[in-house]
C-alpha cells in the first residue's frame, strides 16, 4: 500500500492559470493580445474578441488596451513597419527535426526581416539570444538583411540586438 498525500490530481486549466502569480497572469493576457493584433485599428476588436472567448479578464482590458495602443503607437513609427509589405504574427520556424521557435512578429519587407519580440516583464539576458537566435535562423532561410528587436511594454523600450 503506497500513500502519498502530497500528489493530486488537477484539471488542465487550474494548470495553466493556478501557477501564475497576477503579474504573470497579466504579461500572458497582455502578450496575447499583441500577438494577435494586425495595426493600432484593431485593438479594441481584439481584446472584444478575446474577452467574449474569456482568455482575458476583465479587471485588466483597461491596462491592457492602454499599453497595445502605446505599443502600436511607438512600432507604427518604425521605418520597417511602415515599409512591410508582408506581416507575419507568432509564425513558426523550424530549427530543426524536433525544434519549432515562435517569434511574436516578422516585419518583410523584399529580402528584408525584421524580427519582434514582446517582454512583459524585467530585462534579461537570455531574451537577446532568443532574438539573436530567431534573425540567425531568418537569415539561414534567405532572407538578405534581417534585425531583430525586444519591445519591453513595461518601460516602452525597442532595444535593438546585435
Amino acid at each position: 500500500f503506497l500513500w502519498f498525500p502530497e500528489l493530486t490530481l488537477q484539471d488542465e486549466e487550474a494548470l495553466e492559470t493556478e501557477g501564475f502569480n497576477e503579474e504573470q497572469q497579466f504579461g500572458n493576457e497582455l502578450h496575447l493580445v499583441l500577438s494577435e493584433i494586425k495595426s493600432d485599428t484593431s485593438i479594441d476588436e481584439v481584446i472584444s474578441k478575446l474577452q467574449m472567448e474569456g482568455l482575458i479578464e476583465d479587471k485588466w482590458q483597461n491596462e491592457i488596451k492602454k499599453i497595445a495602443r502605446e505599443t502600436y503607437a511607438l512600432l507604427e513609427q518604425q521605418d520597417f513597419v511602415q515599409n512591410a509589405t508582408k506581416i507575419l504574427d507568432e509564425q513558426d520556424i523550424l530549427i530543426s527535426e524536433t525544434e519549432v521557435k515562435r517569434p511574436d512578429k516578422i516585419y518583410i519587407s523584399g529580402k528584408k526581416a525584421v524580427v519582434i519580440d514582446f517582454k512583459t516583464g524585467e530585462t534579461l539576458n537570455s531574451h537577446n539570444k532568443q532574438v539573436f537566435n530567431y534573425c540567425k535562423q531568418l537569415a539561414d532561410m534567405g532572407y538578405e538583411n534581417v534585425e531583430g528587436y525586444l519591445l519591453y511594454t513595461k518601460s516602452m523600450e525597442l532595444k535593438k540586438i546585435k
